[in-house]
């Protein structure tokens, strides 16, 4: 997670070679991107894939799918006029399918996001999986995941996801389900009584 003044753009990082970098165009113009990463056990290449990631997002709390049943969601960018609404749900849509399509060990999906954004990524299927965590760039953002195959909850939410999840993982949703519920279960507690915990 390079640093980078404001106003200036943000310096490469090793997450840049091996990335999936994904647009979003309306007509020829983009208008949103984003970087996705696998998590490996290749042994010809350096590390987990993840770089500084894995400790930020404590991935090692994957357990057996750390690192190769892990994707990361980072760098997303979006115009301002398409941060909600159908783009970035059909650019969630088309990064679910390439992960699914592409990446069949892929169990869990991680990202974060400023505060103000988690009503847009819940939609999605996302659950917040720990305290709010300083990012070097962004500032303070929330840890957010889930489970792949995990079809009952995206139905439950109403996420565009449903619609694309071929099956229902039960061994994954419910390994996720029970290990996240408590982690999360204070920072749930407090948003229902309008509190903030960092």
């Amino acid at each position: 997670m390079p640093l980078a003044p404001a106003g200036q753009p943000l310096a490469g990082e090793a997450l840049d070679l091996t990335g999936h970098l994904f647009g979003a165009f309306e007509g020829t113009r983009l208008v949103g991107a984003v970087r996705v990463n696998y998590g490996s056990v290749d042994p010809g290449r350096a590390g987990d894939g993840f770089g500084t990631y894995a400790d930020f997002y404590g991935m090692s709390r994957f357990g057996p799918a750390y690192p190769q049943g892990i994707s990361i969601v980072t760098r997303l960018m979006a115009e301002a006029e398409h941060r909600s609404g159908q783009t970035m749900a059909r650019f969630g849509v088309a990064l679910y399918e390439h992960t699914r399509d592409t990446q069949p060990q892929v169990d869990f999906c991680v990202i974060d996001c400023v505060p103000a954004l988690k009503p847009l990524f819940r939609r999605i299927g996302y659950r917040q999986i720990g305290p709010v965590l300083q990012h070097p760039v962004a500032g303070p953002v929330l840890p957010l995941a889930f489970a792949v195959y995990h079809r009952e909850h995206f139905a439950r939410v109403g996420s565009p996801l449903a619609a694309v999840c071929p099956r229902h993982d039960r061994a994954a949703a419910e390994w996720f389900d029970a290990k996240f519920a408590s982690e999360v279960q204070p920072w749930a507690s407090a948003a229902a009584a309008g509190m903030s915990i960092s």
